[in-house]
């Protein structure tokens, strides 16, 4: 079962603390002022209560935290961007293999749904990683998190 920071979090810190400089992380997340935020949580969240924040707001604040911290603690390694579209699925690309998972209402990560792996040089690896590259390109989407 996932800790609160979800099933990535160690491992990941690790992996920036041990390779002495060596690995960088780009992570894409929606804007808060996203139209298609809205829309989500009007069919994953239809009963919240008005000034509530919708699930989505509070963990792209929880992860812009995370962010933030494990920067602090081993310096700046994660370049957070924030895009326009509100996304359905979590994707972690490596250079051999990329996991994917949808990203349904869940109070913890993963959600229990299957996650996907595609290797390198499959369609689904090539499709994936052309949509990050797309997304982290447009910068007239995307705003940098410090």
């Amino acid at each position: 079962m996932a800790g609160p920071l979800g099933p990535f979090y160690r491992d990941i810190e690790q992996m920036l603390r041990n390779a002495n400089g060596a690995v960088h992380m780009r992570a894409l997340i929606e804007r808060s002022d996203s139209p298609s935020v809205w829309e989500r949580t009007s069919i994953e969240e239809p009963n919240l209560a008005p000034g509530q924040k919708p699930q989505t707001e509070r963990d792209a604040e929880s992860t812009i935290a995370t962010v933030r911290n494990v920067c602090t603690t081993v310096g700046p390694r994660i370049t957070l961007r924030r895009f326009m579209p509100a996304p359905y699925c979590t994707v972690v690309i490596f250079p051999s293999i990329a996991f994917f998972s949808p990203n349904l209402l869940a109070p913890e990560a993963p959600v229990r749904l299957p996650m996907i792996l595609f290797r390198s040089g499959s369609h689904g690896y090539q499709m994936l990683k052309a949509s990050f590259d797309y997304l982290w390109d447009h910068g007239e989407t995307s705003q940098a998190v410090p």
